[in-house]
């Protein structure tokens, strides 16, 4: 399994930055919008995965304007 995860970590990475996303733009309040970016934040900066990281460095420039555009139920 270790090899498997070594040959394949940036796939990981971005696997468990992405699923986190799905559930984003599902019904939820706004603190949990905001607490759900910033764990998809925190991970994809902690990543070790440049492509990844500059997305999350993005987000993290704009996080009120990304919760503000999801619809909240």
């Amino acid at each position: 399994m270790e090899s498997v995860l070594d040959r394949y970590s940036d796939q990981a990475v971005a696997y468990m930055v992405k699923e986190p996303t799905v559930d984003f733009n599902s019904e939820m309040g706004v603190v949990h919008a905001r607490v759900l970016l910033r764990n998809i934040i925190i991970t994809g900066k902690n990543s070790g995965v440049a492509e990844i990281g500059r997305i999350c460095d993005t987000l993290d420039r704009h996080p009120e304007s990304i919760v503000l555009w999801l619809p909240h139920y």
